[in-house]
């Protein structure tokens, strides 16, 4: 593999493609489109390669320090750190698009006609959901990239600040995991874990926190009042949803008028907004705590 590799976009997921001089393609972590970089392989294969970024000879203006010190220890989250805000977004859109292209084989003017740049998340203290892992001494922590080991944290930059305070005293008997929402419009927190067995699994956690099998809260959604259990899927965050009702909604305008289907629905979140003129809703799911959540909601 060369040592040094010119990268040339961002692929899904992420990693910066280049190509060698015999237009091996080299999917490189940590490289930005424009970059000189020098590179390590991290896997080789016939038609393709993987290696990581060891230095940045000539970095891209769009380039940014990582403001986490438990991403730079190497904890899995926040992929786009290390590229700026706007540039992040628009990297996305390009990824669309080329996916468009090279799998759903669409012209550019059928691909201009689907794929418009939409609103984003705050990238800072507002995801209302994370599950977290227990390292070896017990602390909470998350995924190291591609690994099971787990980087202890103190405080989750992402997370809202409810979240954060709560995971500096928490410990996690080995091989436990912890997943904590809380809700904005409410202030509620709900936790629930599974563990290796039987026995005290977390200490620490707030006595405000609800715990058990029916613990849930309630979260206001582009107007509606909808009710998570702790073990049902939710977006990562109020922003996120109303974001994605605001865009299926700006897609299904047309169709309101006719049954529908909320597949994969969870606690009914598109049925209870995007969908609530419609005649008749079918919703399919098939954990048991959304649907009983979705039964309340709708």
């Amino acid at each position: 593999m060369d040592a040094q590799l010119r990268i040339e976009r961002l692929v899904a997921g992420g990693d910066g493609l280049a190509r060698e001089g015999d237009g091996r393609v080299v999917f490189v972590h940590g490289g930005l489109p424009g970059e000189l970089v020098s590179v390590e392989p991290v896997a080789e294969k016939k038609d393709f390669a993987r290696a990581r970024v060891v230095e940045v000879l000539e970095p891209a203006a769009a380039r940014r320090e990582i403001a986490c010190p438990h991403r730079r220890a190497g904890c899995g989250g926040c992929a786009w750190m290390h590229l700026d805000l706007t540039a992040q977004r628009s990297a996305k859109v390009d990824i669309v698009r080329e996916s468009l292209a090279r799998i759903g084989r669409l012209d550019g003017a059928s691909i201009d006609e689907l794929v418009t740049q939409g609103g984003g998340v705050d990238p800072v203290g507002t995801r209302t959901t994370v599950r977290v892992a227990a390292g070896a001494d017990g602390r909470p922590g998350f995924r190291a990239e591609s690994s099971s080991e787990v980087v202890a944290i103190e405080r989750c930059r992402v997370a809202h600040p409810r979240l954060s305070d709560l995971l500096g005293p928490v410990r996690l008997v080995p091989g436990a995991e912890l997943t904590l929402r809380t809700s904005v419009a409410t202030g509620e927190t709900t936790a629930w874990w599974s563990a290796p067995g039987p026995g005290d699994v977390v200490q620490g956690l707030d006595a405000v926190v609800r715990t058990g099998r029916e613990a849930w809260l309630d979260e206001r959604i582009a107007g509606m009042w909808l009710r998570v259990s702790a073990r049902s899927f939710f977006q990562p965050g109020p922003q996120a949803a109303e974001l994605l009702v605001d865009a299926v909604g700006r897609a299904a305008d047309a169709h309101l008028g006719a049954p529908a289907v909320d597949a994969y629905g969870g606690v009914g979140l598109f049925a209870a907004t995007v969908l609530a003129s419609a005649p008749h809703v079918t919703l399919l799911e098939s954990s048991g705590a959304a649907c009983r959540d979705a039964r309340h909601n709708l």
